[in-house]
């Protein structure tokens, strides 16, 4: 696989993930400020966003490093992006109504 396929498919993955994480943003925004409110809205939605974008980055990430590190990309990658996954998933989460309720 060439540097110019990586990077388009890289470049296809990150769009994707914008996409997803905007809609998915926007949709948990006014779901969740009707239900509870608008602040507890904002930070839920960007909390979505985050979460989606570091998802994307570690599904990208992990197996290049592991392949870099001589590891088998297929093998390691899926429990260990999973863990990644849900660990800055509740730190994001957490952050960020950190940030917003202080």
């Amino acid at each position: 696989m060439g540097f110019r396929s990586v990077r388009l498919y890289v470049l296809r993955e990150l769009g994707i993930g914008l996409l997803l994480a905007s809609v998915l943003g926007t949709l948990a925004f006014f779901m969740v400020s009707i239900w509870v409110g608008t602040q507890i809205g904002i930070i839920f939605s960007i909390s979505i966003v985050l979460t989606i974008l570091v998802a994307m980055v570690v599904a990208i990430g992990l197996p290049w490093v592991l392949q870099r590190l001589n590891f088998d990309p297929a093998i390691a990658s899926g429990p260990f992006a999973t863990v990644l996954r849900d660990i800055a998933s509740i730190l994001i989460y957490f952050g960020t109504a950190i940030v917003f309720m202080a």
